[in-house]
Order: structure tokens, then C-alpha cells, then sequence
């Protein structure tokens, strides 16, 4: 089933169709007007029961994405693709055009239930974007728009929002971010200065490695037949 900029297919690893509980988003690879990936993804998406086969490139940011480069029919024939002898068995959703006369009659299709909910998508829903905020901010703004949580009070709050969820280590090192950013030395006349900044790289950069490697582990977890189901 289509939704927005998303196709919804269940995943079966036998090419069975009966998805083994996995709800798999496939997004178009290319949105490029010269190239007829959209234009293809339409009409994949305006037909659904539809069964093929996909090959594509997963998306490492997105829970259970695909970005589908070519399609292909099951060999059984049910309710699936019939492309020209000329495309090899497989249509390249990048060059080749899907026409009517490719996809077999509504009547063939079986039907399938409306999606009632999107399926859970556990990186947006995760408060990891506490952490992730901040570690942009450090960047684009630099270490005193870092400092402004631990200054403001947020800082508490974003936290305690963390370790609720059971992401003690991104609370931890989101509390350390902010502090270090925050933190001032004095000069031999008591004058404030500027910390090193070599402890505020180092701790930067321990959040923003672990940041990409939680969401990564994430977005694999979502890849499991039991996450889906």
C-alpha cells in the first residue's frame, strides 16, 4: 500500500508474499525528472497486491527502508509483472517505463488491507534527538549556543527524558557536552578564559560517534521479523 512518499511491501525472504511479519518502506532512488524512478514508483504504488521481486539499496538512516533498483515478476506468474523478453526478466526502474500493459488486470490482484497506522519507526520516536540537537548545535553555532542548555535550565529536563527512556549513556553524554562547552578557566589575574578545547572535541566527538551508532543499531533492529511484528 501506498502512503505519502512511502510504498509499504511485506518482505518475505522466499519471495512467498507472506512477508514473515516484516512491513518493508520502499522510497524511490531518485527523485531526478530525467530518470523514471517516480514515475515508476507511481505506478507500483497505484496497484496494490501486486507481487514481485525487488532489488534495491537499504537506506542505513531509515527504519526498514529499501530505495528499489529494479523489479522483477515471481516465477509462479500470480499477480505479479509481465515484462518484455527484451528486459531480461527484470525492469530497471531508473531507465525502463512500466506501462499498463506490464502489470496484470485489477481483477487479478488480491486484495490487501488498508494500512491502519504506519509502522513504528523507533529512530523518530527514540528522544535521541535531544542528543542529536545538541551535537549539531556544537557545530553550526559553536561551543556557546552548546552551552546555552546547561545555562537555560533545559538541560535537566532534556536528560531526565533520556534515561526514562532507558538511554542513560546518551543523558550521560549529553550532561557532559554541556557542561564542558559551559566550562570557563581564569588566568593568573582571575580573568575568565576560554577552557582547552582539546576536552570539549573529545567529548563532542564520544556523542557523536555513539549518536550514529545507536541510531544505526536502530534502524538494523528494525530489520527483524520480531521488531515488525
Amino acid at each position: 500500500g501506498a502512503a505519502e512518499a512511502h510504498l509499504f511491501a511485506g518482505g518475505g525472504a522466499g519471495g512467498g508474499g507472506d512477508g514473515e511479519g516484516l512491513l518493508i518502506r520502499l522510497v524511490p532512488s531518485n527523485s531526478h525528472p530525467d530518470l523514471a524512478h517516480s514515475a515508476n514508483f507511481r505506478k507500483l504504488a497505484s496497484r496494490p497486491g501486486l507481487r514481485l521481486r525487488v532489488v534495491g539499496r537499504l537506506d542505513p538512516a531509515r527504519a526498514a527502508t529499501l530505495r528499489p533498483l529494479a523489479v522483477g515478476p515471481l516465477p509462479d506468474g500470480t499477480a505479479t509483472l509481465r515484462l518484455p523478453g527484451e528486459w531480461m526478466g527484470h525492469a530497471d526502474l531508473g531507465y525502463d517505463r512500466l506501462e499498463g500493459a506490464h502489470f496484470p488486470s485489477a481483477d487479478e490482484l488480491p486484495s490487501v488491507e488498508a494500512l491502519s497506522a504506519f509502522p513504528p519507526d523507533p529512530v523518530a520516536e527514540a528522544p535521541l534527538w535531544r542528543l542529536r540537537r545538541l551535537v549539531e548545535v556544537a557545530v553550526s553555532g559553536g561551543r556557546r549556543t552548546a552551552a546555552e542548555p546547561a545555562r537555560a535550565g533545559d538541560r535537566v529536563s532534556a536528560t531526565a527524558a533520556l534515561r526514562r527512556s532507558g538511554f542513560r549513556a546518551a543523558a550521560d553524554l549529553a550532561d557532559a557536552l554541556a557542561a564542558e562547552a559551559d566550562r570557563r578557566g581564569r588566568d593568573v589575574f582571575g580573568r575568565t578564559r576560554q577552557a582547552d578545547p582539546g576536552g570539549y572535541a573529545r567529548v563532542w566527538l564520544a556523542a557523536a560517534v555513539y549518536l550514529s551508532g545507536t541510531e544505526r543499531a536502530l534502524v538494523e533492529a528494525t530489520w527483524q521479523p520480531s521488531a515488525a511484528a
